[in-house]
């Protein structure tokens, strides 16, 4: 059996696993219930409460998700610039790479760039606080 920490990080990655694989079939964020992605996620709806305090946390933790891959993305790329042929070169192959192994937070991204406005503009949204980002990114 799982330490009680463990297990709790793997319902939490489960429920943003739900959103997602929700969001892959098409459905936006906004249009997401609590009790669904609960119920994707394999628990009860009174059980979501143990990882985000509502629907909008979970959507700050997606959005903070796709910014982290970006800044990882971007690290990537100044690392791997001249090894790969210019900064051009490198940008675009370790992208295109980098959106293929995240291929659900990139169409959350595109899919929800207004709800995503929307979650960070709050005044308590911690990427309100820290993102220079502009939504939606064109």
């Amino acid at each position: 059996m799982l330490p009680r920490a463990e297990q709790k990080q793997q319902t939490r990655l489960a429920l943003m696993d739900a959103a997602r694989h929700l969001m892959e079939c098409g459905r936006g964020f906004g249009s997401l219930s609590l009790r669904e992605v609960a119920k994707t996620a394999g628990i009860v709806p009174t059980g979501f409460y143990r990882h985000f305090a509502d629907m909008d946390q979970l959507g700050l933790v997606l959005v903070s998700e796709v910014g982290q891959t970006f800044r990882a993305t971007i690290r990537l790329v100044r690392h791997n610039e001249f090894m790969m042929g210019g900064i051009i070169d490198a940008s675009v192959r370790i992208f295109l790479d980098v959106v293929a192994a995240n291929r659900s937070q990139f169409l959350f991204l595109a899919a929800n760039s207004t709800v995503a406005a929307w979650l960070c503009a709050k005044p308590s949204a911690p990427c309100a606080k820290t993102s220079p980002v502009t939504w939606p990114l064109t």
